[in-house]
């Protein structure tokens, strides 16, 4: 259980190829998060992401491959205050609230997985099964938000 994202998993990628140049050895040369023969069962959130919750830069790819999901949920009702601070760093990559109302009260998003992509990211599902998971807003299952560059 988390107070605000990522019931299992919070996962944040800014720039995977720069940490690779500069010599990181903990990060997938591909730049891909990859779970895999892996159940996310009764998580919650207290905003978006029952599950997982995850931001990507450009350069990196979401690969769930043999995957169960069971029973999330995104209660859309974090602490007073917890989620408004990263809501307040990052507003400018969530345009996935902007249907749902552009005040950070619009949280719930993403019953099981909410996944803000950047650019030219990569997602795929692969014998993944979805199961009772439930979002107060959108997406009882996934919330998928695709940011590409309109320049």
């Amino acid at each position: 259980t988390a107070a605000a994202y990522g019931g299992a998993v919070f996962y944040y990628s800014t720039n995977c190829a720069e940490l690779i140049e500069r010599g990181a050895t903990d990060a997938d040369p591909n730049c891909w998060a990859l779970f895999s023969e892996s159940s996310f069962v009764n998580n919650t959130a207290g905003a978006d992401g029952g599950a997982v919750y995850y931001e990507s830069s450009t350069d990196s790819g979401l690969n769930f491959t043999v995957v169960a999901f069971e029973r999330n949920r995104a209660l859309g009702d974090p602490p007073e205050g917890v989620a408004d601070m990263w809501y307040s760093l990052y507003r400018d990559r969530r345009p996935c609230l902007e249907p749902f109302g552009s005040q950070s009260g619009a949280w719930g998003l993403g019953g099981a997985v909410y996944a803000a992509l950047q650019s030219y990211t990569e997602v795929f599902f692969n014998a993944t099964s979805w199961s009772r998971n439930a979002a107060r807003v959108a997406g009882g299952a996934l919330h998928l938000c695709a940011h590409a560059d309109s320049g």
